[in-house]
């Protein structure tokens, strides 16, 4: 698969300088790379040589969040100073919103647009091929934009095959020594639900307006047959022991949709985040398919600024009976409110004390910027090389956690270390609150 003298298809994942985990992908890409009946091969950034290069006939990258912007301008000027003829391809919602500039201003050749289940299977078929582009949906290049336009189907959408990943062997050991941790490190496999969100939530590309703007379509749920199945495969699979699945089916879906996608038990162990606050049905659904179940509770309703300040009660209760039942319970808290709103902070304070093994966890990583899609024209420029800049920015704690990290996931124990690293950052801010109460600095 890996031979220099036939490469149809070389992947490669950019380096993520400003967010400093590159070695996560897009949740489905691992399905898009299988769609294509050809010889691929994956390699991360920092490994990819000449020779592989010089070997492929197509070259394409993500470029989904716009962590990489910088990395994929940069990859693609060296892979043509390396092979020139080699047609460069890119997708993912930064390079959609960007894609008249990435091929005008860049080294790229081709932008496939919003959804890619069949558009992209379509040009690597082409471009093997030397048929004609014009009528691929969703292409930009620097000759034309194809006037056709393409949404997920349903039937595209339960029929790909997230979970072979052999054409990309540094992702097979990260994902290998990512079963082997005891707590999540993010890596593999996530389970595909849901494409986009029914939250509404400021700065993230699933809620429905921005997902319209994107791709055309709003929020598109696989079958529960087709998640079944999936959980089935894993199951059988002795490799894995870890799933992911991030999309709250009990919330946008109901019961009746999670009593279809979940098989009565497993012996995997489950990541899993509720938008909500959870039944004790939902619930006990969860910790009666899995072994284990590592859950995430939000104290909120979604990421926006806004606090109603509503009855922590009921989480509370659902918390406290997921502990009981053997579940690693976790709390995402947004820090903002934690030093704006005193209510916010009384009522996450007073939680640390009243469920006992709780994690806590910021969502700093929904308050990043994101490129809006609404701008266009000189503003759609500007944001352009906005992002260009931000992308090449590493913060100094983005340095640090990275290096951290990568030491970490070769431990269990220092792995745990760094969840609970989270929980006592905010603490340390709850004590840091309450002494500068104390001293009369501020009112709490």
């Amino acid at each position: 698969m890996t031979g220099m003298q036939n490469i149809d298809l070389l992947f490669i994942h950019p380096e993520h300088k400003a967010y400093g985990r590159s070695t996560i992908l897009p949740m489905g890409l691992p399905g898009l790379i299988n769609s294509v009946s050809a010889v691929k091969l994956g390699r991360m950034h920092h490994e990819v040589s000449c020779e592989e290069i010089r070997s492929a006939k197509v070259i394409a990258m993500d470029l989904h969040w716009y962590f990489p912007l910088d990395s994929v301008k940069t990859l693609a000027e060296w892979i043509k100073s390396v092979n020139p003829e080699v047609p460069i391809v890119v997708g993912g919602y930064t390079a959609t919103i960007f894609s008249d500039l990435l091929v005008n201003r860049t080294a790229i050749d081709y932008v496939v647009t919003g959804d890619c289940e069949r558009p992209f299977p379509n040009l690597m078929e082409a471009l093997l091929s030397g048929d004609s582009l014009q009528s691929i949906p969703n292409l930009v290049s620097r000759d034309f934009r194809s006037a056709n336009c393409y949404s997920t189907h349903l039937q595209d959408y339960d029929a790909l095959d997230y979970y072979s990943i052999e054409w990309f062997p540094t992702l097979s050991h990260l994902a290998a020594r990512d079963q082997k941790n005891r707590y999540p490190t993010f890596i593999y496999p996530f389970i595909p639900v849901a494409k986009g969100c029914r939250v509404d939530c400021e700065g993230c590309y699933g809620n429905p307006r921005l997902q319209r703007l994107l791709t055309g379509r709003t929020y598109l749920s696989r079958s529960p047959e087709a998640v079944r199945r999936d959980i089935v495969r894993l199951d059988s699979d002795t490799r894995i022991q870890k799933v992911y699945i991030i999309s709250d089916f009990f919330l946008f879906e109901g019961m009746e949709y999670a009593d279809e996608a979940l098989p009565p038990r497993t012996g995997l162990c489950c990541y899993f985040e509720f938008f909500h606050v959870p039944t004790e049905a939902a619930l006990d659904r969860m910790l009666s398919t899995f072994e284990k179940c590592y859950l995430v509770f939000s104290s909120k309703e979604n990421h926006n600024e806004r606090w109603s300040d509503p009855d922590l009660g009921p989480l509370v209760e659902r918390m406290t009976y997921a502990v009981r039942r053997g579940a690693d319970v976790t709390l995402l808290v947004d820090v903002s409110l934690v030093a704006s709103e005193v209510s916010y902070r009384k009522k996450i304070a007073a939680l640390q004390g009243r469920i006992s093994g709780l994690n806590l966890m910021n969502n700093a990583d929904w308050k990043l910027p994101i490129p809006d899609p609404r701008r266009n024209g000189p503003d759609r420029e500007a944001d352009f090389y906005r992002f260009l800049r931000l992308s090449r920015t590493v913060p100094f704690r983005t340095w640090v956690t990275e290096r951290i990290v990568s030491v970490a996931y070769r431990s269990a124990f220092l792995t745990y270390m760094i969840r609970r690293a989270h929980t006592w950052e905010l603490r340390i801010r709850f004590l840091l609150l309450r002494l500068l109460k104390g001293m009369m600095l501020i009112s709490i």
